[in-house]
């Protein structure tokens, strides 16, 4: 597998929802919600909670996919929802809408440089994740697709630095042939071995977690999914 990165500032290449005009520095205070176009898909956002004894639910109020953490996990609104990287499982979200080869994926993500040295913040189980990386502040877009045997294999991944401490804008594009991650206004770039051929439109979306080891430790918000135009 072979794949062509490249580092480039974003510059309105694309016109996903949220993608920015230019570089834009990581931020100490959170980052005011975006705009929801009308085609979104899904959109969570720690301004919609409920918290009803230990469960907190976070409203997708787009979509109507709505989930209840852990204890583990909690929110203030406006200020991001809190993963304390101790958390045995993720939350976990099965949709019929979000997953197809043309899709982009905007959140805000604040790693608060602690826990595992490899964190998974959000994960479309099977399909793609982006994966912090504690000692390198460092995120990563991983994306699999099916070889010509009909197996799941990697077909492209691509990295970029991120700020620990700091909120950062996070934005993944995936079109066609192309995985695009763009953090704070300059992306990286991926061809995409592979085909999307026989994929299955339903995958489960695991926020949080990525395997025994890969507790996210930080917080997240307006995680935002819309179609790629």
């Amino acid at each position: 597998m072979s794949f062509r990165p490249a580092v480039i500032l974003a510059l309105g290449v694309l016109s996903c929802a949220r993608l920015l005009a230019g570089p834009t520095p990581a931020s100490a205070e959170p980052f005011p919600s975006p705009a929801i176009p009308k085609n979104a898909l899904a959109y969570w956002s720690s301004a919609k909670t409920q918290l009803n004894g230990t469960e907190l639910t976070v409203y997708d109020v787009v979509g109507g996919n709505n989930f209840t953490s852990p204890a583990s996990v909690t929110a203030l609104p406006a200020a991001g929802i809190t993963f304390e990287g101790n958390q045995s499982a993720p939350v976990k979200i099965t949709s019929k809408q979000i997953v197809s080869p043309e899709f982009c994926i905007s959140l805000d993500m604040l790693p608060s440089g602690l826990g595992a040295e490899h964190q998974t913040p959000l994960y479309l189980y099977t399909f793609c994740e982006l994966r912090y990386r504690l000692s390198r502040s460092e995120l990563t877009l991983n994306v699999w697709r099916k070889d010509n045997a009909g197996d799941v294999k990697t077909a492209g991944s691509v990295k970029l630095p991120i700020v620990t401490g700091k909120w950062n804008r996070v934005q993944v594009v995936i079109s066609g042939d192309i995985a695009r991650l763009t953090i704070n206004g300059v992306f990286a770039q991926t061809a995409l071995d592979g085909t999307w051929d026989n994929l299955v439109p339903a995958k489960p979306l695991m926020i949080g977690f990525g395997g025994t080891d890969r507790a996210f430790s930080g917080k997240l918000d307006h995680i935002l999914f819309t179609p790629t135009p």
